[in-house]
């Protein structure tokens, strides 16, 4: 399934599941990183669709 754009501020990317009460699976990323790191990881573990999945993107700032 194709990933939807969502309003958010930092940006939300988000993957429905198949199903209307699909459970939901949040994956944050690490300070250095972004959302889209994580995309790949919802249609290796999840082909079938099976989870809604959300993806947010924390505000930028510099690592130290």
């Amino acid at each position: 399934m194709p990933l939807i754009h969502d309003l958010w501020p930092e940006g939300l990317l988000t993957r429905p599941g198949r199903d209307v009460d699909a459970p939901c699976v949040v994956l944050l990323h690490g300070l250095g990183a972004s959302m889209e790191d994580l995309v790949g990881v919802a249609d290796f573990v999840d082909p079938e669709g099976r989870f809604r999945w959300i993806f947010p993107n924390a505000p930028v700032r510099p690592v130290r």
